[in-house]
Formats: structure tokens, C-alpha cells, sequence
């Protein structure tokens, strides 16, 4: 039991480390999905069509990660699955304990929702302008870690079948950086270092234009709907 509480308190440390004392780029996600995540869109003039908004450079896929934490001896592995469609503006992610489903985060287009499994219920977040998970943009990184040189360009590397662009943000002599890797701005990968934890969400699966069930944007059936209490 000391074990087990150790291994969380170590869980709980790291995401205070990578959620706080990491300088990513400004729009990184946090792994609980924010309320909003964009300022809200400008309005189409009367009579105009909007045009479409696109997250990712493809319309739709499945992509299964690996994510690995490692605190001092201990390491904990768990999955996630996130399903993707209208080039990222309904977004799904999956997230396991083994192969238990544990927990959804989703975006319908127009809102967030959490999903807690062991809870039966739906929680309302707020509203979406850009689904759920980080988007990879090395042109959204600020231009202030660009010319001070905190954040540059790596080579590329090669994930889940696909030759991913790759960026550093941070200094690696230190021992604490993120390196970002990701393929028509989808994020493949996300390998944060700090003093004594190490944590990384890495894609080993990517189905490109995959049919994703109109379920996963959901509420599941049978599950109320609340205002989330966060």
C-alpha cells in the first residue's frame, strides 16, 4: 500500500512538473483539456459561407499512443486512443488503465465534454474552437523562444509509419526540455525531461483517414449530462 501511494504521489509530481515548469509552446494541452482553448472566432459577415476551420492537414484518423512515466525506479505505462474527424474539429481521446477504458475528453465541434466511466456521467466543459489534443505547429511556437534560441528545430524522425517534423523547446544540457514531434500538424509525439521524471505520450499506431463512429462525439447513451464541477 506505502508502494502504491508513492507510485501516485511520483505520478502526481511530475504532472505538476510537466504542467508548470516546463516553458512549451503557449498553446501545448494540458492533460486535463481546458475550457477554452481558443478565443472565440470572428463572426462570418451576413450572407458569407464560413469558411472551414482545419486543426490537422487530414480529415480524419485514429491514433493509438503510448505513454510512459517514469519517477525515480518507478515507471507507469497506460494507453490512449484518440479518434479524429472534420481535419480535427471533432476529436475524441480514449484513455486506459490496462485495457480498462477509464475516461473521454471530446469535442462535438461546439463543445468540450469529460466522460467519467467509473462514474457513469458526462460533464460539460465549456465551448470548442479546436477539439481536444495539443496540435503540433512549429509556427505557433513564440517567436521570443525562437530568437533566444529556447526552442529550434530537430531532425526529423520517424513514427507510427509516418516521417514526423520535430522541435526542441528548452535546454537539453539541463536535463529539462520537451521535444515535439508531429506529421500535418497531428502531435505524434511528446517527450517531456525534467530533473529526476520523465514523461512521454508517443503515437505506435496511425490510421490515416480512417472511418471514426459518429459515437465517439457523444455523450455515451444512458449517461447524464452535468456542468462540470471544474
Amino acid at each position: 500500500m506505502k508502494s502504491s501511494m508513492m507510485l501516485y504521489a511520483c505520478c502526481a509530481v511530475l504532472l505538476a512538473l510537466s504542467a508548470c515548469g516546463k516553458k512549451a509552446p503557449e498553446n501545448a494541452a494540458q492533460q486535463m483539456p481546458p475550457k477554452t482553448e481558443l478565443a472565440q472566432p470572428p463572426q462570418t459577415p451576413q450572407g458569407a459561407q464560413p469558411a472551414q476551420v482545419r486543426k490537422y492537414d487530414v480529415k480524419s484518423g485514429i491514433v493509438t499512443y503510448e505513454d510512459v512515466i517514469e519517477a525515480g525506479t518507478m515507471t507507469i505505462k497506460s494507453k490512449r486512443v484518440t479518434y479524429f474527424d472534420d481535419y480535427g474539429m471533432r476529436e475524441c481521446e480514449d484513455r486506459y488503465t490496462g485495457d480498462n477504458l477509464r475516461e473521454s475528453y471530446f469535442s462535438d465541434g461546439k463543445n468540450l465534454y469529460s466522460v467519467m466511466y467509473s462514474q457513469k456521467t458526462t460533464y460539460l466543459r465549456g465551448p470548442a474552437y479546436r477539439g481536444t489534443m495539443y496540435r503540433f505547429a512549429w509556427d505557433e511556437v513564440s517567436s521570443q523562444d525562437k530568437s533566444s534560441g529556447k526552442a529550434k528545430q530537430i531532425a526529423a524522425m520517424p513514427l507510427a509509419g509516418k516521417t514526423c517534423d520535430a522541435f526542441q523547446v528548452g535546454d537539453p544540457a539541463s536535463g529539462d526540455y520537451t521535444t515535439y514531434a508531429g506529421w500535418n500538424h497531428v502531435a505524434f509525439m511528446i517527450d517531456v525531461h525534467g530533473k529526476g521524471t520523465h514523461s512521454v505520450q508517443k503515437a505506435v499506431k496511425f490510421e490515416e483517414n480512417a472511418a471514426v463512429p459518429p459515437e465517439k462525439f457523444q455523450p455515451p447513451a444512458g449517461f447524464p449530462v452535468k456542468n462540470s464541477p471544474m
